[in-house]
């Protein structure tokens, strides 16, 4: 069994009960972890959480996917408490490094990333929100953070 393949899905498969696409062709090695629903069960929430591999700082990196076109929106990075938010209010949240707090894509601008699913890589320290963004992703106003 590949690291993090059914057994992985068994166990998040209890967050929520529908399938979410893939990432785009291309993007890093994925595993399924989770449609993602109202109806999250704490306990394997709780599991999925503690099986992430955070640096030391409490962190790994989080990126953006659009759902509809596969580009990668934007990057950041994401403690245990937002991706806790993203798994249960279904908004792309990170972690500021600079302000020391959380954030959600769009609180400021309107311009959210609701999340579909959410996709790990294989050593579990790089998280992939699928969704779809409301509006421009960046703060120039490009649809990515990747157009230069």
């Amino acid at each position: 069994q590949k690291p993090g393949g059914a057994g992985v899905r068994a166990t998040l498969g209890r967050l929520a009960p529908r399938r979410a696409p893939s990432p785009a062709p291309g993007a890093a090695s994925v595993v399924e972890a989770a449609a993602l629903d109202a109806d999250v069960d704490t306990d394997a929430l709780e599991a999925f959480l503690d099986g992430l591999k955070y640096d030391e700082k409490g962190l790994l990196v989080a990126i953006a996917q659009d759902v509809d076109t596969g580009a990668i929106l934007m990057q950041g990075f994401a403690d245990r408490t937002a991706v806790r938010t993203t798994i249960t209010a279904r908004k792309a949240t990170f972690f500021s490094r600079s302000r020391q707090a959380q954030w959600t894509k769009g609180e400021t601008s309107g311009n959210f990333i609701s999340v579909a699913s959410i996709h790990l890589d294989c050593d579990k320290d790089s998280i992939i929100y699928l969704g779809i963004p409301d509006g421009p992703t960046c703060h120039t106003g490009a649809h990515t953070c990747y157009y230069s």
